[in-house]
């Protein structure tokens, strides 16, 4: 069952290594983890938002 594709759309094949893969491999809860350590050490060091 594949959705509609365009004519010029292909199918991502999922036994092809892509360069970029390894990279964006990590849950993105990690990222909710690290936010808030960060935060805690903003507040620690007192520094400013950026804005």
């Amino acid at each position: 069952m594949l959705p509609k594709l365009k004519k010029n759309q292909v199918v991502p094949d999922p036994n092809r290594r892509h360069l970029m893969a390894p990279i964006f491999n990590f849950p993105l809860q990690g990222l909710d983890i690290l936010d808030r350590k960060l935060a805690d050490v903003i507040k620690d060091k007192d520094i400013k938002k950026f804005r």
